[in-house]
């Protein structure tokens, strides 16, 4: 797991189309057997909103609760010492970061 220490996975966006494909890509890698789960039971991201960022499947509350989802999965992965979400430098960057050492 140490790989992924400041490793950013999405950079630019917020927009479901783009996040979540770039999650699942990282669970995929992270654990194939939970990823496959996801897939397995019908919520990821269906067949038919694949290719169409445009489709209204993005912007639902599947989509979101989906996006939720992998935010809470890939934080309990995240290395130890980091988090995975937003970078405080910069929210549109989205990956796996150190926490903020206390002095």
């Amino acid at each position: 797991m140490n790989k992924w220490i400041n490793t950013e996975v999405s950079h630019g966006t917020h927009r479901t189309q783009d996040l979540i494909p770039a999650f699942m890509e990282v669970l995929e890698q992270i654990d194939n057997e939970r990823y496959g789960a996801i897939l397995a039971a019908g919520d990821g991201v269906p067949e038919f909103a694949v290719n169409n960022s445009q489709h209204d499947f993005w912007n639902s509350e599947e989509a979101q609760l989906l996006l939720d989802e992998l935010f809470e999965l890939l934080n309990e992965y995240a290395p130890e010492g980091c988090f995975f979400g937003a970078h405080e430098g910069d929210g549109s960057s989205f990956g796996f970061w150190q926490l903020e050492q206390e002095n």
